[in-house]
């Protein structure tokens, strides 16, 4: 994530929230850089974590994630499949994966609500 220099789409399942805390001072050092963040986060999540990622990014909260992921500049992806935990973790920089994972993403985001 800290490479990214353009872009950077995340979905937190339920699962990837005990990750917050060490995500925000990324998130933050990337939106003072110019990255374009967009970060969807479980409806099940209380509101506090959503109004701090809210502060340097564009947050939208949606329900029935069964999975998450990182997807960093449209080059690279990090998938996580599972609700309680993960079941499947994948990383690719193939262009294919990386491609459905993106236009996957773009389709939740569009069919979430704003935070």
């Amino acid at each position: 994530m800290e490479n990214t220099k353009i872009e950077l789409m995340i979905a937190l399942p339920l699962l990837a929230m005990r990750f917050l805390d060490a995500l925000v001072p990324t998130l933050r050092e990337l939106a003072e850089n110019g990255v374009n963040l967009l970060v969807m986060i479980s409806a099940s999540v209380s509101s506090s974590p959503v109004e701090e990622i809210s502060k340097v990014a564009e947050v939208r909260v949606r329900d029935n994630m069964f999975g998450g992921g990182v997807l960093a500049d449209g080059r690279e992806a990090l998938l996580l499949l599972g609700e309680d935990k993960p079941s499947l973790v994948i990383w690719s920089d193939h262009m294919g994966l990386v491609k459905f994972a993106k236009d996957y993403f773009q389709h939740l985001w569009n069919t979430a609500r704003k935070a």
